[in-house]
């Protein structure tokens, strides 16, 4: 019998395939009525929702633990997974910070103790970060969401544009191997067309490596 009632046996929380529908059912209600009042049902109901298919445990049947795991995978399958956000350096912020007060690529780098393509790397850095367009998100829109992730002091001086500037500058070495071709370059070429030697430009043939056969 139960402890907490005599009246219930300690099968009543364990299922039969002999017991007919309307046994089950007033062996289901004695079990479960009783643990409602159990002072460790939660406890009981998460460890039986790991490792208890069957029975009676934590107040729910067997059917009814299935339908509350299946409830809870669909909830979880139809939660947008938010993208892994990038670590922002210490560098990613010295560029945020002269970005605010400067508006040319020349200036900002400067500002930022860097080069041009270093600093506009992490400029893009940035704009993924803080999930903005790279497309269309412009120097302004940057230092805005900088502002709101408190990338950026609140009294930080900003630089207003007077146009639209984007916040993410292409590469140039991209554009400018998209629009050149295949280039030979040779050896004096650049001295031969300023002039600058009289003689021919030197071609270097690399020899070719015999093959044991000779010519007829």
């Amino acid at each position: 019998m139960s402890a907490a009632d005599e009246t219930v046996p300690l099968t009543a929380w364990v299922s039969s395939d002999t017991e007919t529908q309307d046994e089950r059912h007033l062996r289901e209600l004695a079990a479960l009525g009783l643990c409602n009042r159990c002072p460790i049902r939660q406890a009981c109901l998460d460890y039986a929702l790991a490792e208890e298919p069957l029975n009676i445990w934590g107040g729910m049947t067997a059917a009814q633990r299935r339908d509350l795991l299946l409830d809870r995978r669909r909830a979880a399958s139809a939660k947008p997974v938010e993208p892994a956000r990038i670590p922002v350096t210490e560098l990613d912020l010295r560029v945020l910070r002269a970005l605010a007060g400067h508006r040319s690529q020349q200036m900002v780098a400067r500002a930022a103790g860097m080069d041009v393509t270093r600093t506009n790397w992490h400029r893009s850095r940035l704009v993924t970060f803080l999930r903005l367009d790279p497309r269309t998100a412009t120097r302004m829109d940057l230092l805005r969401a900088g502002l709101g992730a408190g990338l950026l002091d609140g009294g930080v001086f900003v630089l207003v544009d007077r146009r639209r500037l984007i916040a993410a500058v292409p590469s140039r070495q991209a554009s400018v191997a998209r629009s050149r071709g295949v280039q030979l370059v040779l050896p004096g070429l650049e001295r031969f067309l300023n002039g600058s030697s009289t003689g021919r430009a030197s071609v270097s043939v690399m020899p070719q490596r015999s093959t044991g056969l000779l010519a007829a």
